[in-house]
């Protein structure tokens, strides 16, 4: 039987549901995925501390706290890879403060065992994922990685498309990035256009932006759009061989003149 935290970590970490899926919940119909649910192990914590995942949580997160799944002391980010051909790749992570979380295998489980080994246990009890599943637990947060290989009717389900033009059109429900303060989408190609912030073929969404929106925007192309200026070198060709062409012009010219004279 699945313990309380289990069914949070089901449902903060979107085990039971792809993103496409998530979709289906609001009355888009959504076909069934293909991706299977699997538990990796990390041989030791790892000495990574908060900072350098971009999670912060606060003092008082404690035992209670992952109890009643305390939205100050869990957090998450989705990044999606999208790729030229309209599938992409989706990995939806959750982050909790490993002191409370150990605090509360303790108190509430009574587990004696590692967190490591919980996490396992828990998310190889997750037969009813569509995605690919992964826990970490370093110093100082315990994080569950899922990753979606969305292809065919499951990206366009949740809103990728490739068009005619060979350009590629994102139009993703907030409602699917739910429980994420960042959400980052890498393009094949230029960025056209998108509501969130550009960084050359990456597009972010803050927790300000997540907050003021219903929909992610993106249109991207599938390659890097040239600006359509000369490389230096054929500049340095060209204007030689302009120089040569005018020379032969005018020695061409001059000649006619004489003959003509």
């Amino acid at each position: 039987m699945r313990s309380a935290l289990a069914v949070t970590l089901l449902a903060a970490a979107s085990l039971a549901l792809s993103p496409a899926a998530t979709a289906a919940t609001s009355g888009t119909p959504s076909p069934t995925a293909s991706s299977s649910s699997t538990a990796s192990s990390s041989a030791a914590p790892s000495s990574a501390a908060p900072a350098e995942q971009g999670y912060s949580f606060p003092d008082s997160c404690d035992a209670s706290s992952i109890n009643i799944s305390d939205s100050d002391c869990v957090d998450g980010r989705t990044d999606i890879d999208l790729h030229e051909d309209g599938t992409a790749t989706w990995v939806s992570q959750t982050a909790y403060p490993r002191a409370a979380f150990d605090a509360y295998l303790v108190e509430y489980e009574g587990w004696d065992g590692t967190t490591q080994e919980y996490m396992d246990e828990q998310l190889a009890d997750s037969e009813d994922s569509t995605g690919t599943s992964e826990a970490t637990v370093t110093d100082d947060l315990v994080l569950v990685d899922i990753t979606y290989e969305l292809t065919g009717d499951d990206a366009y389900q949740t809103g990728f498309a490739l068009a005619a033009d060979d350009e590629l059109y994102v139009a993703i429900a907030v409602d699917d990035v739910a429980g994420s303060s960042t959400v980052t989408l890498t393009a094949p190609g230029t960025i056209q256009e998108a509501n969130g912030y550009v960084d050359g073929t990456t597009v972010t969404w803050d927790a300000e932006l997540l907050a003021g929106t219903d929909e992610l925007d993106v249109n991207a192309l599938t390659s890097i759009e040239s600006d359509g200026s000369l490389p230096v070198w054929l500049w340095l060709v060209g204007g030689a061989l302009l120089a040569v062409i005018g020379v032969a012009g005018w020695l061409g010219f001059g000649r006619r003149a004489g003959d003509d004279g």
